[in-house]
């Protein structure tokens, strides 16, 4: 925040709870980028003295951006806007882990980034026109499973493409590094940080045209989840299937952010 301790005048003629008004100007100054992910916030005393409210409403304020998923409280530390970047390869989003419940996909398989033409499913999702074109990565992940390495999962990410300018196969394979999730990559590389989903699970057994697109045999029995991933401004910017071996896949709904 550019002065936390400037005065800011709310309550004269917007009539909505004072907590909401100290809310939205926060979140307006995180959209702006005045508060970017893993910036300090100011303290209560200092929010308390900058709104002129009392520190009940500060704490309600904060508090419903924690449980929006917007700031992070550190214990013994302080409260952060949320960010991927020091959370290493695990994350509250990440659904899919092995049946003991740990992280999956110690080697990655990058198939391609490419703008493709977005599947009517795709584009309504992220409210685009119809046969938009939006960014399809597609990565297989390789982990042991009974003392050996197999393939566990493929995953497909379709991204708006004004978001992530730039990002190509070369520039993935460049930037992404050996302890990223997708989301501390996109957070770190493209200023994009994900706190909000929707998903949806259901079993599925390829059919052709999925395996060939997959790269895949036809027929495997699959965990399949579909995700659509919101930033901090609520606009949806990702649209992601994944897909686990069905044998050897658990699907975590108690870590969803």
């Amino acid at each position: 925040m550019e002065n936390p301790h400037k005065k800011t005048t709310i309550g004269i003629v917007n009539r909505a709870p004072l907590y909401q008004q100290v809310k939205e100007i926060i979140l307006n100054e995180i959209r702006e980028e005045k508060l970017k992910g893993g910036d300090r916030m100011p303290t209560e005393a200092e929010m308390k003295e900058r709104f002129g409210v009392s520190i009940g409403t500060v704490r309600r304020a904060m508090g419903e951006l924690e449980d929006a998923g917007v700031i992070e409280r550190k214990e013994g530390v302080g409260t952060f806007v949320r960010s991927f970047r020091n959370a290493g390869f695990a994350n509250s989003f990440q659904l899919f882990s092995d049946l003991s419940g740990r992280p999956r996909g110690n080697r990655k398989e990058v198939l391609l980034v490419k703008p493709t033409v977005a599947p009517d499913a795709v584009a309504e999702a992220l409210r685009l026109p119809l046969k938009s074109v939006v960014l399809h990565a597609v990565r297989k992940l390789y982990g042991p499973v009974d003392g050996s390495e197999r393939f566990i999962t493929v995953d497909e990410s379709f991204l708006l493409p004004d978001l992530f300018e730039g990002l190509d196969e070369h520039y993935f394979l460049k930037h992404f590094r050996p302890d990223d999730s997708l989301y501390k990559f996109f957070d770190r590389e493209f200023g994009v940080v994900i706190n909000r989903q929707k998903c949806r699970v259901s079993y599925e057994r390829l059919d052709a045209e999925t395996a060939e697109r997959l790269q895949l045999q036809e027929g495997l029995e699959m965990i399949k989840t579909e995700r659509l991933s919101f930033d901090i401004g609520r606009q949806p910017v990702e649209y992601r299937i994944n897909r686990g071996m069905a044998d050897c896949t658990q699907v975590n709904f108690e870590v969803i952010g």
